[in-house]
């Protein structure tokens, strides 16, 4: 994902991706991933909310772009995900929601569904 939204270079970013597929086969796969999807609405208000001045200075078509690959990429991503709408499950603003995503984390590990 870096490399593709990031590098312009062709030479640098194949020498990028041969770096990342390197150590993409020396490391463990995880055993699940929580894949916090959200609008593009939401993840800019989120950018703002937080503030951070070399974010705030970032054209926001960067972020929807990359929003677009991370979508892309765990839409194909051969291990166990579980998809969490962040739109409508803000537990950044309900602490108590942590309890559901504990909750998702031991289903999705003993291999019961539940939907989010």
């Amino acid at each position: 994902m870096f490399a593709e939204t990031n590098i312009s270079d062709t030479a640098e970013k194949e020498m990028f991706i041969e770096l990342y597929q390197f150590l993409l086969a020396r490391l463990p796969k995880p055993d699940i991933i929580l894949y916090l999807k959200g609008s593009d609405d939401l993840i800019i208000e989120r950018i703002r909310r937080r503030n951070r001045m070399n974010e705030v200075k970032t054209d926001l078509t960067y972020f929807k772009k990359l929003k677009r690959a991370y979508d892309a990429f765990f839409s194909s991503y051969g291990g166990r995900i579980h998809f969490i709408d962040a739109d409508h499950f803000d537990f950044l603003n309900n602490q108590n929601l942590l309890d559901e995503v504990c909750k998702i984390i031991d289903s999705s590990l003993s291999g019961k569904a539940i939907h989010s």
